[in-house]
This record gives C-alpha cells, structure tokens and sequence, in this order.
C-alpha cells in the first residue's frame, strides 16, 4: 500500500469526501486515483489513517543527567 509517510492530510481528506459522495475516483494535487470498488476505499482509508497516528504518535525520546 506504499509508505506511510507519503500519505498527506489532502489525500485522505480526498478520499473520505469522495467516499461520502460515492465516487470512485479520487482527485488531489495533480493526480486522480479509481478505484475498483468501496471496499477498496475504504480499506486504503483506514490503512492511511492508521500510518498517520504512528506517525503522529512517535515521540522523540529524551535523556536527562539527573541533574
């Protein structure tokens, strides 16, 4: 499905919006994806989703001295 830091807020608000419309072809940038069915979608949807929270969520660690 690709690396997960390619997927962008524009993607995959592109791809809810085309979804709640019922469109298969999804357009953002200069680009436009049709997909072969909702399913598919929706699929790709919550796998977009889920890269971007371990994305979000990866947090630097952080040493300290103790002083």
């Amino acid at each position: 499905m690709g690396d997960y830091s390619t997927y962008t807020d524009e993607q995959i608000q592109a791809l809810k919006e085309a979804l709640s419309k019922g469109i298969r072809t999804v357009s953002y940038g200069d680009r436009s994806v049709t997909y072969g069915s909702m399913n598919e979608m929706i699929r790709l949807l919550n796998y977009m989703i889920k890269t971007l929270e371990k994305r979000v969520s990866r947090v630097p660690a952080t040493f300290s001295k103790g002083l």
